[in-house]
């Protein structure tokens, strides 16, 4: 439905059915479901508005400026110097705190890793999450991977002179 304080024209939110007020407490299938309905939203609003850009919001908490404890996401379109704070400038982190958080997320999520339901499982959560594990732990991976990654990728486009 239409966010009824939108940040800009055509603001939507995907919303889960039951009551779930963090993307920790919301089962696997149902988020799934939310993030296909924020899809679906996402690429109407892409064919009928024509926007600059577009957002994806899911805010969990007061420091995340969480307005309403529901679980939901905003479908934000974009307008060319519109003034939305969402985005932040892209600063290189300190590779050692990197480090630290990745190997705390990858312990914790491990961890966590147990506790997939019988439903879950029966719509391959658990195969997901075995997928999951296995991309973050694999030989070769690393927490920057996606420095690795852009740094080949400004390479390459620098050598087709683009």
């Amino acid at each position: 439905f239409m966010d009824i304080n939108p940040a800009n024209p055509g603001h939507a939110l995907a919303v889960a059915k039951g009551h779930y007020p963090t993307i920790d407490a919301i089962p696997p299938v149902v988020l799934a479901d939310v993030a296909r309905t924020a899809q679906r939203i996402a690429r109407a609003a892409l064919k009928a508005l024509a926007p600059y850009g577009l957002n994806l919001v899911q805010a969990n908490g007061e420091g995340a400026a969480q307005s309403v404890p529901h679980l939901h996401i905003h479908i934000i379109p974009r307008r060319r110097n519109d003034q939305l704070l969402v985005n932040w400038q892209a600063v290189p982190g300190d590779r050692a705190d990197i480090d630290d958080k990745y190997n705390q997320i990858l312990d914790n999520y491990v961890h966590t890793r147990g506790r997939v339901s019988r439903g879950e499982r029966e719509h391959g959560q658990d195969d997901a999450d075995q997928a999951a594990v296995y991309s973050l732990a694999r030989a070769g991976s690393s927490p920057h991977a996606m420095v690795d990654f852009w740094d080949r990728f400004a390479a390459t486009k620098g050598k087709q002179g683009n």
